[in-house]
């Protein structure tokens, strides 16, 4: 009898071993597959949403909470990227309330800055500045500085497109006082300086937003960033062509040029040549601006 009753038990606890096995492959199969989608969105975003869709379909009833979670977030990534910004919107929200429900609040709070980018592109200026305060709210709660950052740039830019100057420098002088404090965020910092000098030069501050693009532009090019470098150089060149100094705005275009070439960015080539012909133009050198000009068209 107690030979029989272990033997059932040897069998009961074999199912159950085998159930758990089972539930694990499954799970790390999903994981792979959803690891992949990641991919996918780099290189391929359509690919991406019929990947996703398989899945989705295959794993949602036997899926973790945390899993489904993660599928809308990739949903809410690909439509932010496909500018199907309603659908994006709604997975992010789906998202955000997906991983509260399983006290995922740090992965919760990092989608918020995502949230204000769609309300922004939407055009509802004022639920994205909110989602951005949320967002800086469970940023400071969970320490997490890099969030706090990107809220504070993004409220830059919101009150930038509103005309708030003031405002638009409080939230970058918040994030260039943050990247200090943050590993491995020097090209952020630059981006926030780049940003400064951009508001400086729409007040007619040309000195004080050169400063700042010169600032922008030593860490780009520590970094090697080539894009951000020739765009800085291009935006130094143009104030430089508003204070009427020919030699300094035709030195800070071609160095724009010369990286445009040096990583075959046409449409950089094009205007860094366009702007060139027309510092030429300005100083009547007509020969050289139309070499320029036609250059440009190539």
């Amino acid at each position: 009898m107690k030979k029989s009753i272990y033997n059932t038990l040897r069998i009961i606890i074999a199912i159950v071993a085998l159930f758990f096995l089972s539930f694990t492959v499954t799970g790390n199969e999903l994981e792979r597959e959803l690891n992949k989608i990641e991919l996918y969105i780099e290189n391929d975003i359509d690919s991406a949403l019929l990947i996703l869709n398989n899945i989705y379909e295959k794993y949602r009833r036997s899926a973790t909470d945390w899993e489904i979670a993660r599928m809308y977030h990739f949903y809410a990534n690909i439509y932010a990227d496909k500018e199907e910004n309603q659908n994006a919107l709604e997975y992010y929200l789906m998202a955000k309330e997906k991983y509260e429900s399983i006290d995922s609040l740090k992965r919760a709070a990092s989608l918020y800055p995502d949230i204000g980018v769609i309300y922004y592109w939407l055009g509802d200026y004022e639920k994205a500045i909110a989602a951005y305060m949320e967002g800086v709210k469970a940023a400071e709660l969970n320490n997490d500085k890099i969030s706090m950052a990107r809220c504070f740039q993004n409220m830059g830019l919101v009150y930038s497109e509103i005309g708030e100057i003031d405002l638009t420098l409080k939230y970058y002088n918040k994030v260039l006082e943050l990247s200090n404090q943050i590993p491995n965020f020097d090209s952020e910092k630059a981006g926030a300086l780049q940003n400064i000098g951009v508001e400086y030069s729409k007040q007619g501050e040309l000195e004080t937003a050169i400063n700042y693009y010169q600032q922008s532009l030593k860490i780009y090019e520590e970094l090697n960033e080539l894009g951000n470098m020739a765009i800085t150089y291009n935006n130094i060149g143009v104030l430089f062509s508003q204070k009427q100094l020919s030699d300094s705005t035709i030195t800070y275009y071609k160095k724009a040029l010369n990286v445009f070439y040096s990583i075959d960015f046409k449409r950089g080539i094009s205007i860094s040549l366009y702007n060139i012909g027309q510092i030429y133009r300005q100083e009547m050198k007509n020969e050289l601006a139309l070499e320029y000009f036609y250059k440009s068209l190539e």
